[in-house]
């Protein structure tokens, strides 16, 4: 297992988090995701949950987004609506 294991956040918790994104961060050693956003507390809850089982440790959820950038990520991966990207991706990089 990788020493400095870089800190991720999941910005959207629906189908590409879900089957796309989550999936291939978890199979990596060198980052670790501790943190989920979703405007919907509950769907950020349901990846948080399968992120946690498959990662064996504690995950964090958010439907606030200024909580979960305050979580000291060092990458942000924008997987919600395309409409939203600019918004979000604006507010990681701030």
């Amino acid at each position: 297992m990788a020493q400095n294991r870089l800190r991720v956040g999941i910005a959207g918790a629906g189908w590409v988090a879900t089957n796309r994104h989550a999936p291939v961060l978890l199979a990596r050693d060198d980052v670790e995701v501790v943190s989920v956003y979703d405007r919907d507390l509950d769907r950020a809850a349901r990846l948080r949950e399968g992120i946690s089982k498959k990662n064996n440790a504690a995950v964090s959820h958010h439907s606030d987004l200024d909580r979960f950038l305050e979580e000291g990520l060092d990458i942000v991966h924008v997987t919600s609506s395309p409409w939203s990207h600019q918004d979000l991706t604006m507010a990681a990089l701030r």
